[in-house]
This record gives C-alpha cells, sequence and structure tokens, in this order.
C-alpha cells in the first residue's frame, strides 16, 4: 500500500513559517529563537528553513515584514499634502511613529541589539530604510519647492533627522512620540534645519 503525503510548499509553507517565526517573537526572547523552534512550530524541517534564511535573524525580520503586510500597515503613504511644509513634517512624523509602534516590543529589542554587528545583512536593513525615509520625506519636500518654502534639497542627513529622531527615541530610548512631541521635534529641530539648508542656494 502507498502513502500519499500531502506536503505543504510555496506559499502555504512560507506563510506558516512567518506565522510560527511571529507567535516566537511575541512571546520569547529573539536570542532564545531557533531554527529548530520555528520549524516545530510550523510543523516543517530545520533543512527546509536553512535552504531559504542563513540565520534566524533574517527569518524573523522577514516574517515581522511579512506581518505587517498582511495587516497592510505599509510606511508608502506619500499621498497627502497637509498645506504646508510644517504641516506636511508632522504628517509624516505622525506616520513613522505610528508605523514604528506596530512593530512587536521584542522586534524592537532584537534591531536594536543586531545593529551593532554591522553584518551585510545589516546594512542591506538600514540601506533600504533609508531609501525609504528619504523616498517619503523627498515627496514632502518637493512640494515646498513647488510652493516657493524651499529652493532646493536639503542635504541627506537634514532629510533623514526626522525619521531618525523618532527611530532613535523608540527604540533606543523605549519611549513612545505623541503629537505634541513630534509637533516639537518639527518646530524647534526639522523644520529649523531644513530652512536654513534648503534656502540657501551656492
Amino acid at each position: 500500500m502507498t502513502t500519499t503525503i500531502n506536503r505543504r510548499r510555496g506559499d502555504d509553507l512560507e506563510d506558516a513559517i512567518y506565522q510560527a517565526a511571529y507567535a516566537l517573537l511575541q512571546h520569547e526572547n529573539y536570542q532564545a529563537i531557533t531554527f529548530s523552534k520555528i520549524a516545530a512550530a510550523a510543523h516543517t524541517s530545520r533543512s527546509v528553513l536553512y535552504r531559504h534564511w542563513d540565520t534566524p535573524f533574517e527569518l524573523l525580520f522577514s516574517a515581522m515584514h511579512h506581518h505587517l503586510k498582511s495587516a497592510n500597515i505599509q510606511l508608502t503613504d506619500t499621498n497627502f499634502d497637509d498645506g504646508n511644509l510644517r504641516a506636511n513634517l508632522i504628517h509624516t512624523g505622525r506616520q513613522f511613529m505610528n508605523f514604528l509602534a506596530s512593530m512587536l516590543p521584542e522586534f524592537n529589542h532584537m534591531m536594536l541589539a543586531e545593529m551593532t554587528s554591522q553584518t551585510a545583512m545589516i546594512q542591506k536593513i538600514l540601506h533600504e530604510m533609508q531609501q525609504g525615509n528619504l523616498a517619503i520625506i523627498d515627496r514632502v519636500l518637493t512640494l515646498a519647492i513647488a510652493t516657493g518654502e524651499l529652493k532646493q534639497l536639503p542635504p541627506r542627513p537634514t532629510r533623514l533627522a526626522l525619521f531618525q529622531i523618532i527611530r532613535y527615541t523608540f527604540i533606543v530610548e523605549a519611549h513612545t512620540l505623541d503629537t505634541t512631541e513630534i509637533i516639537a521635534i518639527v518646530d524647534k529641530v526639522v523644520l529649523p534645519a531644513v530652512l536654513a539648508t534648503g534656502r540657501n542656494l551656492k
């Protein structure tokens, strides 16, 4: 007698792996999460995981982003205009804070710890994050150029400042900024820097 083994493949297996990894990240320290634990929770084998991810960190990172995508939580809303540069910077800051707050606390701990390693994977992640941030802020600044509030795009560090401050406060200091605090960051730090470097043509 022959037995047919119904093996999950493709998207079904990937979903099961991501769901298992995400569930573990909800309840365990990320350093304690191994391929063996994820494989057992997903009812698959470690060899399947090793074929697609080099480390548990890479799998956990992918699982977090899979969850965000499935829940339609994306930092891609650039189709807004609240009337002026200041208002658009505040909108951007609030949107970014909400995005970060949707992450699991243990995911943020993992990212903070792994960022010190400076591996090729971390460098790639940081580059992609910055490119995504620049795509959002550059649209805001381009609108300001079109309305005459700015004459040029500020330097890259200035354009990334809003995201860097919010990210540091949330991940390193473990503090969720409210709207009043984001407005203060825009008014006291980001907007003055943007105006100083975006109005002076060389």
